[in-house]
């Protein structure tokens, strides 16, 4: 019979999941990174773990939702010190800088289309949806002027994010290079 889990004890070990993934995500990247490991990490059965996440997949969506929450942070703090269009642009730095410094997103770029064909076939729609969402709230609670409907704008920050990503894979100090593309790209969201 199934051991039966507790709200707080599901709480827990979701959490200890999470924190196995982000773990394993950084040091072996996701096809190296097993399930049976992460259970054993989380202190459960192999087969416990599917009553916490459907796959292997769902966990690295979780991990990564936790990284998103931390980025978004960043920018409504930085919002509040600094409000406004120029709030923006220095949100977006903000949230570069901190996720140059993540190496699980670095390490993981050549891997994110394997992880993306195993998710659900409505997850990505679904999870740009919730960008959308979030950028229109955004939008709203800074009293920000877009220059473009909100989908656009949502593709656009969120290939601007996806961009820079990729500084890792240029030569030299791309630093400046993309405080330009922010600045411009800000600039011509918002006015």
């Amino acid at each position: 019979m199934a051991k039966s889990f507790g709200d707080r004890e599901r709480e827990l070990i979701q959490g200890e999941l999470i924190e196995a993934c982000k773990q394993c995500w950084s040091r072996y990247g996701y096809q190296k990174t097993g399930i049976r490991e992460l259970a054993q990490m989380a202190n459960i059965s192999t087969g416990a773990f599917y009553r916490f996440f459907d796959s292997k997949e769902m966990l690295f969506v979780a991990t990564a939702n936790e990284y998103q929450r931390e980025l978004i942070d960043i920018f409504h703090t930085t919002m509040a010190q600094c409000p406004g269009k120029q709030g923006v642009t220095t949100s977006i730095k903000r949230i570069v800088a901190a996720m140059s410094s993540m190496a699980w997103l670095t390490s993981m770029w050549e891997e994110w289309p394997v992880i993306i064909r195993k998710l659900p076939p409505d997850f990505i729609e679904e999870d740009f949806r919730g960008d959308v969402i979030r950028i229109a709230d955004i939008i709203q609670q800074y009293g920000l002027t877009a220059k473009r409907d909100t989908e656009s704008t949502t593709q656009i920050v969120d290939l601007l994010l996806t961009a820079v990503t990729r500084q890792n894979y240029l030569p030299g100090n791309t630093g400046e290079s993309i405080d330009f593309i922010i600045d411009s790209v800000i600039d011509a969201l918002f006015e």
